[in-house]
């Protein structure tokens, strides 16, 4: 099968910089107009968080097609996903990938097979051993693919990870 390249969505990513630029507007007003101590901390924790935002997100789009990698790399082995930081997702440690929903939401939640899953958690540096902790807690999974920002749909995604995934264990059988 083919390599699927996702890119993050130029049009939503401008979007999201203009909202997050809306929030650094209001905040400005609610310092100007702070009756205490508590709305002028939270007034510039709005104003760095948002404003902080509204650069990221373009800066993140505009780099992979720069670049010229992609958000998300799916093979026939493995997903890829660049932000930050690469993580790979190798498809013969996964039993089963599933569409969840967190608020508006849609992501692909990766459940590993049983013993490869407390391995992960087990030798994982403290920092990642927090966050699949946190993921656990809140969505039943150490692992996820987010879609934020792409425009893809979640279970026609899902549905082409599963498909890779059969394909991966029939390839194994033969």
């Amino acid at each position: 099968m083919e390599t699927i390249k996702i890119n993050y969505s130029l049009w939503r990513m401008l979007v999201a910089s203009l909202v997050c630029i809306a929030f650094v507007a209001v905040s400005v007003f609610h310092l100007e107009h702070a009756k205490d101590h508590f709305a002028t901390v939270m007034s510039w924790i709005s104003i760095v968080f948002f404003g902080f935002g509204s650069f990221l997100l373009p800066y993140v789009a505009l780099r992979e097609r720069i670049k010229g990698y992609a958000y998300l790399t799916i093979t026939d082995e493995e997903v890829i996903t660049r932000t930050m930081r690469t993580s790979v997702i190798c498809l013969a440690d996964v039993e089963v990938f599933k569409v969840a929903h967190h608020k508006l939401s849609p992501f692909i939640s990766v459940r590993y097979k049983r013993d490869l899953e407390k391995r992960k958690l087990d030798y994982a540096e403290p920092r990642c051993r927090s966050v699949r902790n946190l993921n656990i807690s809140f969505i039943n999974v150490q692992s996820s693919i987010i879609l934020i920002g792409t425009g893809v749909n979640a279970e026609m995604l899902c549905h082409i990870l599963n498909e890779r995934l059969e394909n991966l264990k029939k390839s194994v059988n033969q």
